[in-house]
């Protein structure tokens, strides 16, 4: 069974976007592989298959210069990650990551499918996760959305496994979609890469299920 022309119904498409320097490609890595991997400026798109519950995730991380104008890269798409560097103080970078965001959410295919915003470099982050709601004007998008603090470079997973469950609790913004959603909030897991599978696999399925309800309806 296929979800649509060329796409396995067992396979979800994941891109992953966000500007050069922001950590996305070693936050794929670490997602994937649990590794530090010394990385470079994504050429076209790095992809790398993972398998999760039975499922396939398969991530493309699309170089800075390719995302919002190749529209090939997003056909069958299941969901979004777009990684943001939390460190930044710039403003004109700032602003780079908002247009580039919202440049990507304007092709048709992404509209309405759910987005992940990961704040990288949460150890030494300048920004909290409401700044970067409101510099990302997440608030004015259709699509379901998710934010989380995250670091590529956080070495022991376990140890910050309470760090980070508590900022899920405490920061973690759930859109009026999804705020009547009580596992979304309180699913906990025992490790941090385990708990960002979670979350995409969460929005992986409430996006499955809106999409049958409305070709039910």
């Amino acid at each position: 069974m296929r979800g649509c022309l060329g796409c396995a119904h067992e396979t979800h498409k994941i891109v992953v976007c966000g500007l050069g320097g922001s950590g996305k490609t070693q936050m794929l890595y670490k997602l994937v592989l649990n590794q530090d991997v010394q990385t470079h400026p994504t050429v076209g798109f790095n992809l790398e298959s993972l398998q999760h519950n039975s499922k396939t995730l398969e991530f493309w991380d699309i170089g800075g210069s390719y995302q919002a104008n190749q529209l090939h890269y997003y056909h069958c798409t299941k969901g979004i990650i777009f990684v943001v560097d939390s460190s930044e103080n710039s403003d004109a970078r700032i602003k780079f990551a908002r247009e580039n965001l919202h440049a990507i959410l304007g092709n048709h295919e992404l509209t309405e499918l759910p987005l992940l915003v990961m704040a990288n470099k949460a150890d030494i982050c300048k920004l909290t996760n409401d700044e970067i709601v409101e510099y990302l004007n997440l608030n004015s998008i259709q699509n379901t959305w998710h934010i989380v603090s995250v670091s590529a470079y956080e070495k022991d997973c376990n140890e910050s496994y309470q760090h980070y469950s508590y900022q899920q609790n405490q920061r973690i913004r759930i859109t009026p979609k999804t705020q009547h959603n009580s596992q979304f909030r309180s699913q906990i897991i025992f490790t941090f890469f385990e708990q960002q599978m979670k979350f995409i696999t969460i929005l992986l399925i409430k996006n499955d299920r809106r999409k049958q309800c409305e070709v039910s309806a």
